[in-house]
């Protein structure tokens, strides 16, 4: 039998399984922990070897004359990087509370410079690649 506390968020879970369940649960529990951080590290090494080559790319093209072009991705990417940021801060940190930025003391605070940071990439990226299409315009002879 098993013995129950509430929780952090006020839900109640056991403190004490029995040993046969801990049995079936270990070996099913390792598996699937395996399984998960071996895909879990080909991802994020897939992540890694897709963000080097897209670097290369931009250097390439900002080497080739294609300055503006350069900008423009870049500022994509810090847009993109900073809209994940504040979705994942919202949904994740304050609507679902799965996690913190620093769980602790002042753990509104860290989310809030979290969120702060992501607002900041967005409107900094944005900001960026319009400039390169402005550029990027202008040496085309694109009137704006």
């Amino acid at each position: 039998m098993t013995e129950s506390r509430p929780g952090r968020h006020g839900e109640f879970a056991p403190t004490q399984p029995d040993g046969q369940s801990v049995c079936l649960a270990l070996g099913l529990q390792a598996l699937v922990v395996a399984t998960n951080t071996l895909w879990g590290g080909l991802f994020h090494a897939s992540t890694w070897v897709f963000a080097f080559v897209g670097v290369m790319m931009l250097s390439k093209a900002m080497r080739n004359g294609y300055r503006a072009v350069a900008l423009h991705q870049i500022g994509l990417v810090l847009a993109g990087w900073g809209k994940f940021n504040l979705i994942e801060g919202v949904v994740d940190h304050h609507i679902l509370g799965i996690h913190y930025v620093r769980a602790g003391d002042n753990e509104l605070a860290y989310d809030l410079a979290f969120l702060a940071l992501g607002a900041a990439l967005l409107v900094g990226g944005l900001m960026l690649a319009r400039r390169g299409q402005r550029e990027s315009d202008a040496r085309a002879g694109i009137a704006t």
